[in-house]
């Protein structure tokens, strides 16, 4: 074959190979497997706000709240066979529940974000459920995806390919949000470390200047649904056997968009003197335990929250 002829055989064939792979691929980012694999990526990068970016997180709590009122309901129709003032309690009970849709809406985001945050800590990560055997149904634009724990997803697709979870049954941290907590009460849980969390990454010593230090570097994590602009609390640092250390105040003031997370350095005032100072110095961070007290936290719309 004449070397011209081969010449064009070989780049016809290479080209014809990366318009397949190109069209592959295409294909292939706009599949229901590709989006769960990019939630995978982001909780393991710690990349929460791209993890929540498949989620509909209001369409998967409006799902549960009308199976909460189904439930409901059900349960009042036994009820009244049983109690002439069946239906009375039945409407009381619809009303009380209407009341407290706003604080269930907000702990079933704050539960989410703590499993696509902390999925080895969280109660029940959906991040960790996820990852198991699953069949995937197709039909059109919708998907329907079940998982071996019997954890079941439905999955929408959106104009940019990508796909969204807009409805999961199935899973224990959900169903638990009628929890005994939330039935007593319609007002949010005031406990703000599940609100902003932290956790003390690396711990040092600083002797510039003339200014002796212990010093730590903390991470924030903003598990609320609102941007922050500071939070204030302290620390409560404790040995191996939960006996205190030190006390440690803490104010940030450097924000926090809703779902990240930052690393805050502070320096700690050292005392040789002192004994506390001397045991934080000699200490390694592995024998440390620590308690986080936020006690307020300020968000970017001017309102704040106290402990």
């Amino acid at each position: 074959m004449p070397r011209n002829k081969l010449f064009s055989l070989i780049i016809g064939i290479g080209v014809f190979i990366l318009v397949a792979g190109g069209g592959y691929y295409y294909w292939w980012a706009g599949t229901p497997q590709y989006s769960l694999i990019q939630i995978k990526g982001a909780v393991d990068n710690k990349d929460v706000t791209t993890a929540l970016s498949y989620f509909d997180t209001d369409a998967i709590f409006e799902n549960l709240w009308t199976d909460i009122q189904a439930q409901v309901a059900e349960s009042a129709v036994k009820d009244l066979k049983d109690n002439p003032f069946g239906a009375l309690g039945a409407a009381l009970g619809q009303s009380m529940l209407n009341n407290m849709k706003p604080a269930m809406k907000q702990k079933f985001s704050d539960s989410l974000k703590e499993s696509l945050t902390n999925p080895s800590t969280a109660t029940s990560s959906i991040a960790t459920t996820i990852q198991g055997k699953r069949t995937i149904k197709v039909n059109g634009d919708t998907a329907i995806v079940t998982v071996e724990n019997g954890l079941e997803m439905r999955m929408l697709k959106q104009s940019d390919r990508r796909w969204k979870i807009i409805a999961l049954k199935g899973l224990p941290s959900i169903d638990n949000l009628m929890s005994k907590d939330t039935a007593q009460s319609s007002e949010p849980s005031n406990d703000l470390s599940k609100k902003v969390s932290l956790e003390i990454t690396k711990k040092g010593f600083s002797d510039e200047n003339y200014q002796t230090k212990n010093t730590l570097v903390l991470q924030l994590n903003n598990l609320t649904g609102k941007d922050i602009q500071g939070v204030k609390g302290s620390i409560v640092i404790k040995d191996l056997f939960g006996d205190a250390i030190k006390h440690i105040d803490i104010s940030y003031d450097g924000g926090l968009k809703q779902g990240e997370s930052k690393l805050y350095s502070i320096g700690v005032e050292y005392n040789q003197f002192m004994e506390e100072d001397i045991k934080l110095r000699q200490t390694a961070l592995e024998k440390l335990q620590y308690d986080w007290e936020p006690s307020t936290i300020i968000y970017e719309d001017g309102t704040r929250e106290n402990s």
